[in-house]
């Protein structure tokens, strides 16, 4: 969740705002992330550092209506139905995302230099597509959370729930920001679309949402 009151994954830790990644494999135990285009197009992928993170709190950088990547760390063109794995620093905690513009949906990672990383999917900012986010072979919880279907959520949407962003794509509306409420419409569509609604993604609210979990700094991201 993007919100200054965040998700567990956002929370945990003063971090630094400064970061290095790459498109090269992580060492075993070092930070970083495997990420699967599983669209039919080819997808670029935006990693964004948070502006800053404290205890209980942290501030992505983001103003509604502007960017939602202010601090971008790097990003990955992959071609439909293959992957690539980015290496990160321990420093980062942000979000990865289709786009630097909003509404998207936003996969939020968080690595320790401890060798513990977490992750979760958020679509409090908006939905421009499914997500999925679990921990690597060898490390931590197996589950993965997220969701892969419907893969029309988007062109599904009932009217008044979605918008066109910046870049023209058509998107469904941020559902929900600082505590309540904001497209009721993209609100209830979302709850009732997404398997295990708040569950397995932050939709309208700010705690009972599963965080996976990765023992060894690694996760598999995966966009559809």
């Amino acid at each position: 969740m993007y919100t200054r009151s965040v998700s567990t994954v956002l929370a945990v830790g003063l971090l630094s705002s400064a970061a290095t990644a790459a498109s090269i494999p992580p060492r075993d135990s070092s930070p970083g992330v495997n990420i699967w285009n599983m669209a039919s197009s080819k997808q670029t992928f935006y990693f964004c550092n948070n502006a800053a993170n404290g205890d209980g709190t942290a501030d992505p950088g983001f103003t509604s209506g502007t960017s939602g990547c202010s601090n971008l760390v790097t990003s990955v063109a992959v071609a439909p139905s293959a992957s690539t794995t980015v290496a990160l620093a321990t420093t980062f905690s942000g979000r990865i995302a289709r786009s630097t513009d909003t509404p998207a949906t936003w996969v939020e990672v968080q690595f320790q230099s401890g060798g513990t990383a977490y992750g979760d999917v958020s679509l409090e900012i908006g939905c421009d597509g499914a997500a999925t986010v679990g921990p690597a072979s060898g490390g931590g919880s197996a589950e993965v959370v997220g969701f892969s279907t419907p893969g029309d959520i988007v062109s599904a949407a009932p009217s008044g729930s979605t918008e066109t962003r910046a870049d023209g794509v058509k998107v469904i509306s941020a559902p929900y920001s600082e505590g309540k409420v904001t497209n009721q419409a993209a609100a209830d569509y979302l709850e009732k679309a997404v398997p295990g609604g708040n569950k397995m993604a932050y939709i309208t609210t700010t705690s009972g949402t599963d965080v996976t979990q990765s023992s060894n700094n690694q996760l598999n991201v995966k966009f559809y």
